[in-house]
């Protein structure tokens, strides 16, 4: 299994404290829908000032399949951000964000497919206390807030 994956799936009981992007569209319609260019999201540790990092890529395949990579690192790059001052606080985020409470993740489970030349991560769903927190890929970010767990999301390729 993928490194950062396993990474990502460490993230289970952490706090989500949001999806930051230097660009971000919202649409609300019945459920609330980002569109991001280079998201990360960011989680805190929730006993300590723990805080790790989630840069959001992807790009299509050959046959034309959309393919999700989820890459940790130590800072929020690419977006704007300076360092802080305060201890709990590591940096100050510049762009544009989107965060909910509460926000304690439950679970986190990775969609994809497989195929001769690996496995391949196309959705990954964050389950919150209250909230599910769908991203997929295609020509942009796209994230999706609901209240209702998402369907139809093809085959599960990671679950915490």
């Amino acid at each position: 299994m993928n490194e950062d994956w396993e990474k990502f799936k460490g993230m289970k009981g952490w706090h989500w404290t949001g999806i930051y992007a230097g660009r971000m569209d919202t649409f609300f319609k019945k459920d609330l829908s980002l569109i991001c260019v280079d998201p990360v999201l960011e989680f805190k540790h929730p006993y300590s000032t723990g805080i790790c990092y989630f840069k959001l890529d992807w790009t299509e395949n050959e046959p034309g399949d959309h393919l999700l990579f989820v890459h940790a690192q130590k800072t929020p790059a690419p977006v704007n951000y300076e360092q802080s001052d305060h201890p709990e606080q590591k940096y100050l985020i510049l762009d544009s964000g989107f965060s909910c409470e509460p926000n304690l993740v439950k679970r986190l489970i990775g969609y994809g497919f497989e195929d001769e030349g690996g496995i391949f991560l196309s959705e990954v769903v964050m389950e919150l206390e209250e909230r599910f927190i769908t991203i997929k890929t295609g020509a942009v970010i796209e994230v999706h807030v609901t209240e209702k767990k998402p369907e139809g999301l093809g085959e599960c390729i990671f679950s915490s």
